[in-house]
């Protein structure tokens, strides 16, 4: 499969905030994909019936809505709109407007809308609008490609290459299957090279040389603990302006800042945490001087797949109690609600030496939650007292947070429509037999919208868009997969009165079963009947 991956998890979170009193902000590094992602979310949008003239999108990089940057031109052009039902508004690189802020402000203040806003500046975007509009934005950070989303993007097959390829490649989207390593490098330094000049040093006015260095010092120092002095010492920089470049480098979102976690104290540290880079292509593309140790290349993957998943992660420090294990360390701390699990992540466990090191601080930790090492051995799954062992690819082709089973498309990417349909009315009658909850809610939603998008991707194949019978029984199935999402929120809503069940499914599922029931034999009798298909 190439092209363009359907970015499952953010787009059900786009879902859940639909609505929602509150500006959307859709921010993350550069050339991630949010403009892509506006664009799926328009076709989620419109899949659920709501009419084209009911959304409005501007690209603000486009020279066709270049008369835009005069804020009150856009203001005038969608309040001229009002009063014809609820407007869905998306604005990509909403920063070249002017006065932005006051504008979106307004439009939410004065006429009925739902508004979604991106911006490459995270910085600008998480700043301005908390000052303004505390408590009325959702923050939705876009990260590059999972492991398995570049797999989906590639059309690999063997994950032991598509793990090579991930690491050093990394997971921007705009590098495609075809291009060459050195293509591929060299596009991703020319996109480091914008973020540096453009969303760094243009707008604070800073030396960009002497941020390239900083920025080179981090790539080389990946996963090891990062003071401002030890900064300021190595490139001969006064403490302050160190400080300072660190905190715009992690606003350009180049990295990430893993703060330590004292196990003891049950406190966050503030002193030497640690910098995992947001794509690892970025690191592999740096000169070959470039230090580029294996282990915490590993680490770095393992750190972002984590906060993919949307948990905190921090670096542990737990105190062993004799001399010995006064300073033990664990790669990360992870918590999520009211769980909290512990990860090492390491080359190999082939030397005894090495478990030994590895499980040492794990075996320090009470209390509960799991204990993982993850490591790039070919090794299945094994729990022992001491950890949970798995490999990494394995790791990161679970189920994540987006819910989007990418195991079920390695085994099979050819489904066919009694596949497709089976999985979709299964997932429903899952859905009905759980208690719903803000803390599953995220997982059971994902998965029903992904089999909604396989089935609709299937019956919009050239041999079925002309099939009026599929055709108007996706349209109800839309129209029950809206009905289903509402009845999710009822339930979590109803979860908190103590009863989170959704028995008001129960005349959805058996609709259902019969639009299944018809379309299989619609397509075994009918005039579209394939081998493949059933």
């Amino acid at each position: 499969m190439t092209g363009e991956v359907i970015r499952y998890g953010y787009l059900n979170r786009l879902w859940l905030y639909k609505d929602a009193d509150a500006i959307k902000v859709i921010t993350g590094m550069r050339r991630v994909g949010k403009s892509v992602l506006m664009r799926q979310f328009i076709s989620v949008l419109q899949n659920s019936g709501i009419p084209k003239e009911s959304i409005t999108y501007i690209d603000m990089d486009s020279v066709r809505y270049d008369r835009y940057r005069d804020g009150k031109a856009l203001y005038s052009d969608i309040m001229s709109k009002d009063g014809g039902g609820r407007q869905y508004i998306l604005i990509d690189e909403v920063q070249n407007i002017s006065d932005w802020i006051r504008i979106v402000e307004s439009l939410r203040n004065d006429t009925d809308c739902d508004i979604y806003i991106t911006g490459s500046n995270a910085y600008m975007l998480s700043t301005d609008l908390s000052t303004l509009l505390t408590g009325r934005n959702v923050p939705i950070t876009v990260m590059p490609l999972s492991f398995g989303e570049s797999m989906l993007l590639h059309g690999d097959d063997d994950t032991r290459s598509a793990f090579v390829r991930y690491m050093r490649h990394g997971g921007l989207p705009i590098i495609k299957p075809a291009y060459s390593e050195e293509v591929s490098f060299q596009m991703i330094e020319e996109l480091k090279s914008d973020i540096i000049l453009k969303d760094i040093c243009r707008r604070n006015k800073v030396d960009p040389q002497k941020i390239r260095n900083v920025i080179d010092y981090l790539y080389s120092e990946v996963g090891n603990p990062i003071s401002v002095k030890r900064i300021s010492d190595t490139l001969g920089i006064a403490t302050n302006s160190a400080s300072d470049y660190l905190r715009l480098i992690t606003d350009s979102m180049l990295f990430l800042k893993a703060e330590r976690y004292d196990l003891k104290g049950n406190m966050v540290l503030t002193q030497e945490p640690k910098y995992y880079c947001s794509d690892t292509g970025m690191r592999y593309s740096q000169p070959i001087s470039a230090k580029r140790d294996f282990g915490k290349t590993l680490e770095n993957i393992v750190y972002l797949e984590l906060v993919r998943r949307g948990c905190r992660v921090y670096v542990g420090k737990t105190d062993g109690g004799d001399s010995a294990d006064r300073h033990l360390e664990i790669d990360f701390i992870v918590m999520r609600d009211d769980v909290v699990d512990y990860y090492q992540v390491t080359e190999s466990l082939n030397d005894p030496a090495v478990y030994e090191r590895e499980v040492r601080p794990l075996r320090k930790i009470s209390g509960r939650g799991e204990r993982y090492i993850i490591t790039y051995d070919d090794v299945p799954v094994t729990k022992s007292a001491d950890a949970i062992v798995e490999n990494i690819r394995d790791f990161l082709m679970e189920r994540s947070q987006d819910g989007f089973d990418l195991k079920r498309y390695g085994i099979d990417p050819y489904l066919t429509i009694s596949d497709i349909i089976a999985s979709y009315v299964d997932i429903c009658i899952r859905i009905s037999e759980t208690v719903v909850t803000s803390e599953n809610f995220d997982a059971l939603s994902s998965m029903l919208q992904e089999r909604f998008f396989d089935l609709q991707a299937y019956f919009r194949r050239e041999e079925f868009i002309e099939d009026t019978m599929l055709q108007d029984s996706l349209a109800n199935i839309r129209k029950n997969n809206v009905r289903i999402f509402n009845s999710m929120i009822g339930c979590v809503n109803a979860n908190t009165k103590g009863s989170g069940y959704c028995p008001q499914m129960g005349g959805m599922l058996e609709e259902l079963k019969g639009i299944k029931d018809s379309i299989i034999r619609h397509i075994s009798e009918g005039p579209n009947k394939k081998g493949r298909m059933l």
